[in-house]
């Protein structure tokens, strides 16, 4: 017998998720993130990460709307699955990076009330067992 060290994590989507967002209350904006998602021991980990001024609506304006379509795109699993914002940071206004897990509470269909809970980024790579890379090494979705 012998045992073998196996990295449980694997980082399986990293693209650009489009959908639409609201447009200051007057219709439809189309808007888009960065989607990053990983598995880690039985756990499925979404990053989602801003994209700027220029990428629409926020994903925190827009966080209730947009977890069920990237669950439903993705097939991911509800009750395993922890929502972390992403915001990089900004060279156009003074913004560090900051992350945040989002928990969102369940009536009948509908996601609604998010917390969010802000998050240093060590704690996030340990969630998703890998250093969390920033470069913008990553497909836009058509």
């Amino acid at each position: 017998r012998f045992a073998t060290a196996i990295n449980s994590t694997m980082k399986t989507t990293d693209e650009i998720f489009q959908w639409k967002g609201w447009a200051n209350g007057y219709g439809n904006w189309i808007s888009f993130c960065r989607i990053r998602i990983y598995q880690n021991q039985g756990k499925t980990i979404v990053v989602a990460s801003d994209c700027g001024p220029e990428s629409g609506t926020s994903i925190t304006n827009c966080v209730e709307n947009l977890v069920p379509l990237v669950m439903i795109n993705y097939r991911l699993n509800p009750y395993n699955t922890f929502w972390i914002e992403h915001y990089p940071q900004s060279k156009c206004k003074d913004f560090d990076e900051s992350f945040s897990e989002v928990l969102l509470q369940r009536k009948g269909d509908k996601l609604c009330n998010p917390i969010w809970k802000h998050r240093k980024k060590e704690e996030i790579e340990e969630l998703i067992g890998q250093n969390l890379e920033n470069h913008t090494n990553f497909q836009e979705t058509k």
